[in-house]
């Protein structure tokens, strides 16, 4: 056994032991001169500069090769007086074969880069950087000492990028590792290249495409130095899941021509939708599928200078399902075929993309349609799509916090054609052809903001040209019936255009309609914060000077507050108009408190900011209006102090700042108001005032002194306001309980003066009928005026002696007149100077 080991040493080792060291004492002696020998035959061959740190050689780094390593070697790009760099890395090795060294040949047969990078790129005349080798075929083969047969060359961490400014191109990749493979036989140079490479961008034509993708690559191509033809034999590049299979012919040289083709029959939508730019594909990113999308590109034609080739690209997907991740939304069965052609002038000008046969059901409702965009410069679109929709389905795609649920069905059937400029335009969206229509079956939704409930809703929407037309829509929002119809004018424009327009003819209609559920929907309590930063950055009031209205409405009845049951308001109608910021409100009327109300008016918010409104209110209950208005939110009179039927006309004209706050101090109104059949009791004013007189004893000059229920017949008068001031002209008051004349203001800071007259019994010469029968004081007789002031919480009474004084001389110079003229007349009751004496 030890024989047959120390045979074998001599036969195996001892050989490969004499090998090596022969071949470190050929490295050893000779490394300078084969170091120089490279660099000679490198400065010989190349046409542009080249900077290496330091060249070595070393047997066992690449063992069983020799290995000449460059260390940070610089390779300038072939242009002239260019100091752009080529080719930049931190270690080039290039392998010699052992034997051949020892033979005293140097034959490179594999290259490593580490570390670096390699710009190549053509300019904009269409000259290249690459061409670093020289033109030089008189020395051949057995002449030259340095021979290269490059069976591998391999990249490690390398980037590489090529860019032809001359037709917007650019290509960026990454290698961690990849292997090619360089041998030249004659004039054709055979490349394979296999390996994980990332691909950083590639931009084409403005465009960004497989930006940060992963790509397997398995190519072979040959490239022919004589004829300039570069031949992809069939290569795999794979992208995830989905490969493709690239071959062809490029014609190389002054005019590039290509014939390429890349297709795949093994892939899904989403590696489809990688390949595209990020600008079509971002809305699409989230989706996933499951199911083949096949693939198939043609590219023939030149593609140098301002040429490009005719590209066809063939596409499309069948029984695929697509799913949104977020909302767990999946159309099933879904089918199209999709074709893409760049025409014949091979610009975006004359592009295509057409999808056609597109088929796909969601939930249990199918729906086809086809699509095409011409002209991608100036967008022409053919679109159709008919089929059902299931609510439920569709408000998956609807954030929770719009769209709580949703049932029923649409139908769609929809037809478009035309540019998409000319439907931003107003003067060119008739060009555009828009027919079709949206019929709504059994919809019931739970809006979140506002939060509503829709029910019941049925009807239709018809697309005409520019115009969204409602043939009828019903239903139910929260308690309040609706039937909507009309129409919205240059709809497709408002949507699109950047300064839109849209004019509205529609009305709206509501046999119940319950106001409070719809304001506080529409209007939700806010919290703390929200009340400060509305308090301290409020928004500033706008019409939309965009939109034009006139919408019609009517409502059987109604609900507000407490306008309910029995009391709820009843044939409510007017027409609402906007125009050119100005809201106005035409013919609004409506029944309440057993009366009418009719409102005309307008807001107008495009200059002076101000609303003016008038009214008329015909048989108003007026206890029943203060009841069922809540006393406006003050109890100084209420609907348990007044009673009567009121007739009003009302003028108002208020002033408003930019955030519509209003201003008080510009608010002008006259006000002509009639009260039939009136009362007023327990009105604490004139309670004061009866206590006042029985306290001073004035209450024995009185007809009658009874004050806490004042009945009258009628009362009539006309108020204005001006300078935050109510003014209440002289008006008598005729009463079952005293004749009362009263006069004076109120401020809005509840300051009141007012002038209050009695006349004083027994003193009057004679009485006289109004035309409605009653008695009416002769206007000289006696009377006691007192006087109101102070605030509606906190008022003081005062004897007007100068006005009693007034008023009786008056009396007796009448008396004395009435004597001489008539002896017939009864002698009247002689006046109590004393008694008047005790007034104060």
């Amino acid at each position: 056994m030890r024989r047959f080991l120390k045979r074998l040493f001599y036969i195996l080792i001892l050989p490969i032991a004499l090998l090596l060291a022969v071949a470190t004492g050929v490295l050893y002696f000779f490394q300078k001169d084969i170091i120089k020998l490279v660099a000679k035959e490198l400065e010989k061959n190349l046409a542009t500069d080249v900077y290496v740190k330091k060249m070595e050689l070393s047997l066992w780094s690449q063992f069983p090769r020799v290995s000449l390593d460059l260390l940070e070697p610089t390779i300038w790009e072939a242009v002239p007086e260019s100091k752009d760099t080529l080719l930049s890395a931190e270690r080039l090795s290039l392998t010699l074969d052992i034997i051949p060294l020892i033979k005293g040949e140097t034959v490179i047969n594999q290259c490593i880069a580490e570390n670096g990078f390699a710009r190549v790129r053509i300019d904009k005349k269409g000259q290249g950087n690459y061409n670093i080798l020289k033109a030089d075929t008189t020395q051949t083969k057995e002449e030259s000492p340095v021979h290269f047969d490059l069976q591998k060359v391999i990249l490690k961490d390398i980037d590489v990028s090529y860019r032809d400014d001359q037709n917007d191109q650019l290509y960026s990749l990454y290698s961690k590792y990849s292997e090619a493979r360089l041998k030249k036989i004659y004039e054709v140079l055979d490349i394979g290249l296999q390996g994980t490479l990332r691909t950083k961008q590639i931009k084409v034509a403005g465009y960004r495409f497989l930006r940060n993708k992963p790509l397997e690559i398995s190519c072979d191509l040959q490239y022919n130095g004589a004829t300039g033809v570069l031949h992809f034999s069939p290569s795999i590049l794979q992208f995830g899941p989905s490969e493709f299979k690239l071959e062809g012919i490029v014609h190389t040289g002054d005019r590039v021509r290509i014939d390429l083709s890349l297709d795949s029959q093994k892939g899904n939508i989403q590696t489809l939708l990688s390949l595209l730019p990020n600008q079509f594909s971002r809305h699409l990113k989230d989706y996933k599928s499951k199911g083949d999308v096949y693939f198939q590109a043609r590219m023939k034609g030149n593609a140098s200078g301002h040429s490009s080739p005719d590209i066809q690209v063939d596409f499309g997907f069948k029984n695929t399902s697509i799913t949104h991740p977020e909302s767990g939304l999946t159309i099933k069965k879904a089918s199209l075929d999709g074709h893409y052609d760049n025409g014949s002038q091979r610009n975006a000008h004359s592009s295509s993309v057409s999808l056609k046969g597109i088929e796909a059901t969601i939930g249990n409702k199918p729906f086809k349609g086809d699509f095409k965009l011409s002209n991608l410069n100036a967008p022409y679109i053919e679109a159709s799509c008919f089929g059902t929709f299931e609510l439920n389905e569709l408000a998956r795609l609807i954030p929770k916090e719009y769209l709580s649920s949703a049932i029923g069905t649409v139908d769609v059937q929809l037809d478009f054609e035309g540019k998409l400029k000319d439907l931003k335009s107003a003067s060119r969206v008739d060009k555009v052809r828009t027919t079709g229509e949206l019929i709504f079956s059994g919809v019931a939704m739970r809006l979140a903001n506002p939060d509503l409930t829709v029910s019941e809703m049925n009807g239709n929407l018809l697309f005409n040209r520019r115009n969204l037309g409602i043939s009828e829509i019903t239903g139910k929002i929260g308690q309040s019936d609706f039937r909507l119809q009309g129409y919205f004018l240059n709809f497709f424009p408002y949507l699109l255009a950047e300064e839109p327009h849209m004019d509205i003819r529609a009305s709206i209609a509501s046999q119940n309609l319950h106001v409070d559920e719809l304001i506080n929907a529409l209007n939700p309590p806010k919290d703390s914060t929200q009340m400060v930063e509305l308090v301290e950055n409020p928004e500033p009031f706008t019409l939309p000077s965009y939109l034009s209205l006139a919408l019609e409405c009517q409502a059987d009845t109604f609900s507000f507050r407490k306008l309910t049951g029995e009391d709820e308001g009843h044939q409510l109608k007017g027409t609402l108009k906007l125009k050119e910021e100005r809201l106005s409100f035409e013919q609004v009327s409506c029944e309440v408190a057993k009366g009418k109300i009719s409102v005309d008016g307008f807001l107008n918010a495009s200059a002076d900011n101000y609303l003016q409104v008038k009214t008329k209110l015909d048989n108003i209950a007026i206890e029943k209006a203060l009841f069922l208005l809540e006393n406006f939110d003050q109890d100084f009179i209420t609907d348990e102090n007044i009673k009567g039927i009121l007739h009003a006309d009302a003028d108002v004209r208020l002033p408003f700042d930019q955030f519509l706050n209003p201003n008080v101090n510009g608010l002008h109104a006259r006000m002509d108001i009639a009260i039939d059949e009136g009362a007023l009791v327990d009105f604490e004013p004139m309670m004061e005032v009866e206590n006042f007189l029985k306290q001073k004893k004035y209450n024995k000059f009185l007809k009658d002194d009874r004050l806490s229920e004042i009945t009258f017949k009628r009362l009539e008068n006309t108020f204005q306001i001006a300078n935050r001031t109510i003014f209440i002209p002289k008006m008598d008051i005729i009463s079952s309980a005293q004749d009362i004349t009263i006069q004076g203001t109120q401020t809005f800071d509840n300051k009141i003066d007012y002038d209050i007259s009695f006349p004083i019994k027994n003193h009057a010469r004679r009485n006289r009928l109004t035309e409605e029968g009653h008695q009416l004081q002769d206007s000289k007789g006696l009377r006691l005026d007192l006087k109101v002031f102070g605030t509606v919480d906190n008022f003081d009474f005062e004897v007007d002696k100068k006005a009693l004084l007034k008023s009786t001389g008056e009396m007796l110079a009448n008396s004395l007149t009435n004597t001489v003229k008539s002896d017939d007349q009864p002698e009247e009751q002689a006046i109590d100077l004393d008694t008047l004496e005790t007034i104060h």
